[in-house]
């Protein structure tokens, strides 16, 4: 088997680093409180509600793992390594986010488990910290979920990545990476249909349809619906191309001013629609049409600086850019845990103030300590090379199986 020497880059390991640290933030601060059920969306404030919607930006994660992978696909093809088993590698992958590490997560590790109908539940552990009767929700594995799009993507995306490269042969041609950005445009852009099939989803959870309930759990289902989240992984996949063969003209003079066209249609749509967080909406269609814009946006110029520098080294250069990158290592991990530890922290905010969780102040208050947590465990956890994290088991496994994950490679 041929070996190929994997690469780091470093400004993506950092943005990944910053977005799981949001995400610890947000969720803890948000999803603690107490009234968050009773919320009327349209009647809270721009800044609060911003940093809700921000906090379903899960997309990030997408963008990342389809730009890196696509770069490694296409350093093996030049190596002569095998493309079906590097592929299989990835299928593999997105099945396990999607079987094992999301129903883990829907029904354990969660905050809650979101249906499209009432009522919201509480995951195992949340349940079992806060002293209530403990159930397991099964019927909340037909919900969506950040874990499954990424799943959805790694599913999907590399196979037409395969079959460009087996086309083409692994030629530099503008069709290659123009044809996977406009393939997710396309469906960002149609995701609207969304919106008329989400009625009939729910007569079919109605129904205990089964199949037709977790096909739709995938493509339909709130709050991370795959079939707007899909179009991440093709575009991410377009950068990842770009990033490959330094194609420093087509991000600047295509992708950079696709996004800004992304980010204008979907944030006149936010404005001009009734906020809503959950359920198929046109705010929400909307709001994927934003973060796309800006995703593409950012990852363009990531890229761009990636090119310019041609080698991105993995060596932070202070202590906390050093933190944050351990964040990046061990972000499953995170995701996973997060509420574990917020869940943990919640009785030592009740002795200091009883009514703490009414008060968006307090459980923001709550969000940086739990951020803070997580900080010091992985600074601490890099000292032990991240020893019994998701992602140290996730290597012993694909290392089992002939493959050399690059998780937590430095």
């Amino acid at each position: 088997m041929t070996k190929v020497q994997e690469v780091r880059y470093r400004a993506l390991d950092l943005i990944r680093g910053i977005s799981i640290m949001y995400v610890v933030f947000i969720h803890a601060s948000i999803y603690n409180y107490a009234k968050f059920k009773d919320l009327n969306i349209a009647e809270l404030p721009l800044f609060v509600l911003a940093l809700g919607a921000a906090g379903l930006w899960g997309g990030v994660f997408i963008f990342y793992s389809l730009i890196v992978n696509t770069v490694s696909i296409l350093r093996k093809h030049k190596a002569g390594a095998g493309l079906g088993r590097t592929i299989g590698y990835l299928v593999l992958s997105g099945a396990i986010y999607i079987l094992l590490i999301g129903t883990i997560q829907t029904l354990f590790l969660g905050r809650w488990s979101l249906g499209a109908y009432p009522p919201i539940d509480l995951t195992v552990i949340a349940e079992t910290l806060r002293g209530q009767e403990v159930s397991v929700h099964f019927e909340k594995l037909l919900t969506g979920s950040g874990i499954k799009t990424i799943g959805l993507s790694l599913l999907i995306v590399p196979i037409f990545v395969y079959l460009i490269i087996r086309e083409s042969g692994g030629r530099d041609r503008p069709i290659n990476y123009s044809f996977l950005a406009i393939t997710g445009v396309m469906i960002a852009l149609l995701s609207f249909l969304r919106i008329y099939l989400y009625g009939d989803w729910l007569d079919t959870l109605r129904s205990s349809d089964w199949l037709g309930s977790m096909l739709g759990s995938l493509f339909i289902a709130d709050p991370y619906p795959g079939i707007a989240y899909l179009a991440y992984g093709f575009i991410g996949a377009a950068i990842g191309m770009m990033v490959y063969y330094k194609k420093k003209d087509h991000l600047r003079n295509y992708m950079i001013p696709l996004g800004f066209a992304l980010a204008a249609i979907g944030g006149a749509g936010v404005v001009l629609n009734q906020p809503s967080f959950f359920g198929a909406s046109w705010f929400w269609y909307f709001k994927v049409l934003l973060e796309a814009g800006l995703f593409v946006i950012m990852f363009s110029l990531i890229a761009l600086s990636i090119i310019n520098k041609s080698k991105m080294k993995s060596r932070s250069n202070s202590k906390w850019s050093a933190t944050i990158i351990s964040m990046s290592r061990i972000s499953l991990t995170v995701y996973m845990l997060e509420t574990l530890t917020s869940e943990l922290l919640r009785p030592v905010f009740f002795k200091i103030n009883s009514s703490w969780d009414e008060s968006l102040v307090w459980c923001a208050l709550l969000g940086i300590v739990n951020l803070i947590l997580w900080l010091i465990l992985a600074t601490l956890w890099r000292r032990y090379d991240y020893k019994y994290s998701i992602e140290y088991f996730w290597v012993l496994f694909f290392r089992s199986i002939g493959k050399n994950s690059t998780k937590l490679q430095t």
